[in-house]
């Protein structure tokens, strides 16, 4: 075989490996009481620090989220809502590969699981 052919198949490999290394979550949800056209920030949390790696804007009173996430680990993840510099507190939420977190809230500090209180 010559080099280009073998470093070709490893790369290729390579690919394949990431690709299948990944799947997706969604995080979905409903937020009553807050103005249209707020920011939602979702943060990949590692130890103490977020690594924001999504945005929605609330259209009407919704959002949704799929990311990508590792089909191995389960990942801690933040969500918050932005008004301007107006933060609110962090909901921590657990995800693994393949899950659908459904979310309801009624203003900036009430967000929570869906069904819960």
């Amino acid at each position: 075989m010559n080099c280009r052919k073998v470093v070709s198949a490893v790369f290729l490999l390579l690919v394949s490996v990431c690709m299948q290394a990944q799947g997706t979550c969604v995080i979905e949800g409903k937020v009553k009481n807050v103005k249209q056209g707020v920011c939602l920030n979702l943060f990949r949390m590692e130890g103490d620090v977020g690594n924001s790696i999504a945005t929605d804007t609330l259209q009407g009173d919704s959002f949704r989220f799929e990311i990508p996430i590792s089909k191995t680990d389960t990942e801690r993840l933040s969500l918050m809502i932005r008004d301007g510099n107006l933060y609110s507190m962090g909901l921590s939420l657990w995800a693994k590969e393949g899950s659908h977190i459904p979310l309801a809230g009624r203003g900036y500090e009430h967000l929570h699981l869906a069904g819960g209180k």
